[in-house]
């Protein structure tokens, strides 16, 4: 009688070792699946509270250090005296009327900031591409109706790309912070601007990096294998692959 007891204990205790070994799998391709699945997008207004563009005159014009051409008129590049950061705004001339916005740049150099004149969200824009520190990029996309200025959006760490995925007229924000990618999807909702934070939405995404043929590669955690997901009718699809590890 005692060996059958012992031998009982024993089995019970291979049984559960068993069993425990038998849930781990299916919990992993539990979570595999998850990752698989469908994405749709949820978005939000897009508010450009803190970039406005401001009509100056007189001495408030500040010291203007260079001046381009632009399809509405002239884009400048100015400091203002005695500031010991040294940095760089941009202005608009329209007509005889000068428009102050946000910080492009810091220093004497100013190869760095660029201007263009692009089509996106169906209308003609503005671009200006900046920087506020050394990896630190921004971009404003700038709309002129009727010779007044404003921003159409700011884009707080720089403009991917913008032009149309799936049929979808969108702007694509990303940059790096260290080792991973903060990616944000914006598009039109009607005549309202709104935007998706696709880190966020994919269950806090440790990275999410635009490719160069417009996929977006998905790494959940630092260590784990990226996955590549295509945009389509506002959500994010998993393809059957994964992606190749980012240098």
């Amino acid at each position: 009688m005692k060996y059958l007891v012992v031998w009982l204990a024993i089995s019970l205790s291979l049984f559960g070792v068993s069993s425990s070994h038998e849930e781990n799998p299916a919990g992993a391709d539990a979570a595999i699946q998850e990752q698989a699945r469908n994405i749709p997008l949820q978005f939000e207004p897009a508010v450009n509270e803190n970039e406005k563009i401001t009509f100056v005159q007189g001495q408030d014009k500040g010291e203007i250090i260079e001046r381009r051409k632009s399809a509405d008129g002239e884009f400048f590049i100015y400091k203002i005296p005695n500031d010991p950061y040294e940095e760089l705004y941009g202005g608009l001339r329209i007509g005889e009327k000068h428009y102050h916005f946000g910080q492009i740049g810091y220093g004497k150099d100013t190869s760095a900031i660029t201007i263009a004149s692009v089509e996106a969200m169906g209308r003609k824009l503005l671009k200006v591409n900046g920087f506020r520190g050394a990896n630190y990029r921004v971009t404003y996309y700038i709309q002129v109706q009727n010779q007044v200025p404003s921003v159409f959006l700011f884009v707080d760490g720089g403009a991917h790309y913008e032009g149309n995925m799936d049929g979808d007229p969108v702007i694509i924000g990303s940059y790096a912070a260290s080792t991973s990618f903060q990616t944000i999807l914006y598009r039109m909702e009607g005549e309202k601007l709104v935007f998706a934070d696709l880190n966020k939405q994919l269950h806090e995404a440790d990275s999410v990096r635009v490719t160069d043929d417009l996929l977006f590669e998905v790494r959940q955690k630092a260590d784990s294998v990226p996955r590549l997901y295509t945009y389509q009718n506002k959500t994010l699809i998993p393809l059957n692959r994964t992606a190749p590890v980012s240098e």
